[in-house]
């Protein structure tokens, strides 16, 4: 949606897949990120999977609350850059910097380290967020950058997408499609502990949700897709963080899996995602054969009806 909204905004052409933006505009290399407002534990808004070390060039945020949308367009020069010293970083912070800093007298905004926390920007591909809370919901520092004179709500509107026929329909889990990612990732590690014990840990700096004896446990959940070629996706599994085993729940329309396996194993699956970013890769099955061989010998739970 958010791609849609800046495409029709700059009237510009989708980026080439791999090529670390989203939109290409007026020589403009665009990366596109939105945002609902989530009113939640003081959070307001948070762009998630920010790579800064790709090719884009512009950043364009949408921002979604109930009764106002806004857009934002800031150069990458605003949040990093190759050509300042490291210490000269924007700072990697738990919270966001509500202060202006100058750098070539434009306000720069603190990007949060995310899954890797103050480590984040050491990594090879770093996975950053911009983030906000709701005593300031839109801080002056980015309110620098917004597109104004807009009506982005029927901008929005505009995109949305056509209401597709949907498959799981009567089906006992239902429910589980409507869950964003940040609730179907709990519901994997609960499952995973009232199977089998273990604790789950808070911090999701550790590169594990889980510690159970000697095994630190990643938990990653899919429902199956029923459309295209895949059959289950389970994202975001990154080969240099600490987990020793990966958890993974399947959800089909009338069945759910479980699948346990060592790191050395999940390691030999794994793709590049995000244009072909190695930090980030996942893990995917076909629909012409959801369950290979490579998962089903580890399988650890079936409940199928």
């Amino acid at each position: 949606v958010g791609h849609c909204v800046c495409l029709n905004h700059f009237e510009g052409t989708s980026g080439p897949a791999g090529a670390g933006y989203d939109v290409l505009a007026k020589e403009k290399k665009i990366e596109v990120k939105i945002s609902s407002c989530s009113y939640k534990s003081g959070n307001a808004h948070a762009w998630n999977q920010i790579r800064v070390k790709q090719e884009w060039e512009w950043l364009f945020l949408v921002a979604i609350e109930v009764d106002v949308v806004r857009a934002f367009f800031i150069p990458k020069s605003s949040l990093y850059s190759k050509t300042r010293p490291k210490k000269a970083l924007p700072r990697i912070s738990r919270f966001f910097q509500k202060k202006i800093n100058s750098f070539r007298g434009k306000p720069e905004l603190g990007l949060y380290g995310g899954h890797h926390g103050s480590d984040a920007i050491n990594r090879k591909q770093p996975l950053l967020q911009l983030k906000t809370f709701m005593s300031e919901i839109i801080p002056e520092n980015l309110k620098h950058y917004e597109i104004e004179d807009v009506d982005w709500k029927e901008r929005l509107q505009n995109c949305k997408p056509e209401e597709k026929y949907n498959e799981w329909v009567g089906s006992d889990f239902e429910w589980i499609v409507e869950l964003d990612n940040i609730a179907t990732g709990n519901l994997a590690e609960n499952m995973y502990v009232s199977a089998f014990g273990g604790k789950i840990q808070t911090s999701k700096s550790l590169g594990y949700d889980i510690i159970d004896g000697d095994k630190n446990v990643e938990a990653k959940f899919s429902s199956y897709t029923y459309r295209g070629s895949l059959g289950f996706q389970w994202n975001q599994v990154r080969k240099e963080d600490d987990y020793t085993h990966l958890f993974l729940v399947a959800v089909e329309y009338d069945s759910v899996r479980a699948f346990l396996l060592e790191k050395r194993f999940v390691v030999e699956q794994l793709y590049n995602q995000h244009g072909g970013e190695d930090g980030t890769q996942l893990l995917a099955t076909s629909t012409s054969e959801p369950y290979p061989s490579w998962l089903v010998k580890h399988e650890v739970y079936y409940n199928g009806y």
